[in-house]
């Protein structure tokens, strides 16, 4: 067993001759000679016992530090290589005789510790165990591929329409008794009051022809006057079909267009629009199957479609039919 072994980062190549981490010798203590900036990384490949430093610069008759006393330590070397033993003195496990070690280690960040160092003891680290750790969990029984459904459907329309138009009676078509209309002013201005005339030429208010019924209630779009809107749910004993809305009265206030939105919620008949992706960039191309689902064969330039785009423009479609109720995927 080497009771004392001093390691100079220092040393030349010339005292080299051997292999100290293949050799299997065992050192109690290992001196570093940390002296100028030859810090060393303290994860040598050694099995010493107990690390010391040693600063001959800063020591009294090389007197060896203890470790509350150590100054410097490294660690950011990749590693710390001990190239060779010193052929001065028997190498043997016998053998107490001071041996200079050839060090060759990587360059890296030193970091200066303080002055006062604490040693952690740890009592109990020897009970604790040390057995490797596992655990399970069920998962569902689901292909990781799922198919992402970029499909929507729409059971309704809108119309802007003009006060005029109003005036003079506005068609509201339904295929399922229960839809929900919304009037919406596009300016700041009140809805004049309304008229409405069932499939069976009944001439209701909307108060009357309503199950549900609410006005002037801020609702949807903020980009709209909101504030001046109503909305209605035609009673399910009205039927569906045709329906007229006019206004009959004139006002000053009344404001000059409308947005009506009609959502035929129980209709049988709906739009269904499928796109390739569920999110595009700039220069991508989009490709979207359109289906009417009505059993209704429509001529093809009797639908008008366009794409909005973010900022609100928008942009004409073409479309060709495939089959009766599918037209053939857009490309834009």
């Amino acid at each position: 067993m080497w009771d004392d072994v001093y390691a100079s980062p220092f040393s030349t190549s010339s005292y080299c001759n051997g292999y100290l981490q293949n050799s299997g010798l065992k050192i109690t203590k290992l001196y570093l000679d940390t002296c100028a900036d030859g810090f060393l990384n303290c994860t040598s490949q050694l099995a010493a016992g107990e690390l010391w430093f040693y600063d001959r610069d800063k020591t009294e008759d090389n007197a060896p530090l203890s470790h509350n006393q150590s100054r410097h330590s490294c660690f950011g070397f990749d590693q710390i290589l001990i190239s060779a033993l010193s052929t001065e003195g028997a190498v043997n496990e016998n053998d107490s005789t001071r041996t200079n070690l050839c060090i060759v280690f990587y360059p890296g960040t030193c970091t200066t510790l303080p002055r006062n160092l604490s040693i952690l003891e740890c009592d109990v680290c020897s009970q604790l165990s040390h057995e490797n750790l596992q655990d399970k969990w069920s998962i569902s029984n689901e292909p990781l591929n799922r198919t992402i459904n970029n499909s929507q459907k729409s059971y309704g329309y809108k119309e802007r329409i003009s006060l005029e138009q109003l005036r003079a009676g506005v068609l509201i078509t339904t295929t399922a008794p229960g839809a929900v209309v919304r009037i919406t002013p596009m300016q700041n201005k009140l809805i004049p009051q309304l008229k409405i005339k069932t499939p069976k030429n009944q001439l209701l208010s909307l108060q009357e022809a309503s199950a549900l019924f609410s006005q002037d209630e801020p609702f949807g779009d903020k980009t709209l006057s909101t504030k001046h809107q109503t909305m209605l749910q035609i009673k399910p004993e009205l039927g569906f079909g045709t329906f007229i809305l006019k206004s009959e009265e004139h006002s000053s206030n009344d404001a000059d267009a409308y947005l009506i939105n009609v959502y035929d919620k129980f209709s049988p008949t709906y739009l269904d629009v499928q796109t390739d992706s569920i999110h595009y960039q700039y220069g991508d191309k989009l490709t979207a199957k359109i289906t009417l689902v009505d059993y209704i064969d429509h001529d093809i330039y009797d639908i008008n479609a366009s794409l909005i785009g973010p900022g609100g423009q928008y942009v004409p479609l073409k479309l060709s039919k495939v089959k009766k109720t599918s037209l053939k995927p857009l490309q834009y």
